[in-house]
């Protein structure tokens, strides 16, 4: 059997259809043709099975730009999903699903749901919606995920809408949930937007100090550490290796450097052979920049995501452990990919073992 390259994540944001008009987004296609849908929902199938052919990744990650349960079959697309990947997470602004959706979801082996949101109120959600019935609906949703047992996830996007009261969101999952990660992590691009700066890292402060408290709603205590230092210092001072281990994909079908912040092209999906342009990123020499501390993309000191969590075991700060407490990464084939991708960047930097 031929070599695949390993990876951890096909970060597939070929969906850039959405029924929310949210102010940070990236992605100005928001709307498209039933017979669009039905083309997106063959590329969704078919790409994704590809990637799982030309490398060995073990979880897959779908939209990112729009809205997946606007696609009429995406369950029946999912299920087949679960036979190649060991999970299987699905972004959402959750305002499309049903109590039937979320119980037919449970059903998918290796199901994980990540639910846009950034506060249970509509002023905290003032870049989003401020439809008080919409924001219920939401919140409502994440409950039925919990009680079928489905591992959630919540990204919250900081603004200057959300940032002062933020910590009364956390506090508010807190009371609800045993369990559940939620990813708090800047606005990007734009500076109309932004809630950077000394001032607003004292707002966040209470998420060190009352960890133990919020823990069983946030990731591990060194990822808001890091996030209240790129807050503070409106940049990033540890190296990020989020587009070295991860495949990203774009709506218009180019693969990118890195699906979180550099838009450079390595390939395009519907432009050339598909399998040929997926394996282009073990080939492209501008990846080696994210493997050396002295090289590195301008975009890159900008950018922090919820990925930060990969770069936290990456670079030694968090052990395997502590990463595989949050359920993305709990499964066998995913940690034992992450200890490889660890030691294959150990042998290019200076990462302490931990």
């Amino acid at each position: 059997m031929p070599y695949k390259k390993k990876l951890l994540l096909f970060d597939n944001c070929l969906i850039g259809t959405c029924n929310m008009h949210c102010r940070y987004c990236r992605n100005d296609n928001i709307t498209v043709s039933v017979k669009d849908l039905n083309e997106l929902e063959h590329s969704l199938e078919r790409v994704s099975l590809l990637a799982q052919g030309a490398f060995d990744i073990p979880i897959i990650k779908i939209s990112g730009y729009g809205e997946i349960f606007l696609l009429p079959n995406i369950l029946k697309i999912l299920k087949a999903l679960s036979k190649s990947y060991e999970r299987i997470q699905v972004i959402t602004n959750a305002t499309l699903l049903s109590k039937d959706i979320i119980s037919r979801l449970s059903k998918i082996p290796g199901i994980d749901v990540c639910v846009s949101l950034d506060g249970h109120t509509p002023e905290l959600n003032a870049s989003r919606t401020t439809n008080s019935l919409l924001i219920k609906k939401v919140l409502n949703n994440i409950s039925r995920l919990r009680d079928y047992k489905i591992p959630v996830e919540v990204n919250s996007v900081l603004t200057k809408y959300n940032i002062s009261g933020f910590i009364e969101f956390i506090n508010y999952l807190s009371d609800r949930y045993d369990s559940l990660t939620c990813y708090p992590f800047p606005a990007r691009g734009s500076a109309s937007l932004s809630a950077l700066g000394p001032q607003n890292t004292k707002k966040l402060l209470p998420l060190v100090d009352s960890y133990q408290r919020f823990s069983n709603v946030l990731p591990p205590i060194q990822y808001i550490k890091r996030l209240l230092s790129f807050i503070n210092e409106s940049a990033r001072r540890d190296k990020c290796y989020v587009g070295y281990v991860n495949l990203g994909l774009e709506p218009d079908g180019n693969i990118p450097v890195c699906a979180c912040s550099i838009k450079t092209p390595l390939g395009n999906i519907f432009e050339q052979d598909t399998v040929r342009a997926l394996k282009k990123i073990k080939l492209s020499p501008i990846l080696h920049k994210f493997l050396f501390k002295e090289l590195s993309f301008e975009n890159c000191s900008g950018c922090f995501t919820h990925y930060e969590v990969i770069n936290l075991f990456l670079d030694g700060t968090i052990t395997l452990d502590e990463i595989k407490k949050i359920p993305l990464f709990g499964g066998q084939r995913t940690q034992k990919n992450l200890q490889a991708l660890k030691k294959q960047l150990s042998l290019f930097c200076k990462i302490p073992k931990k």
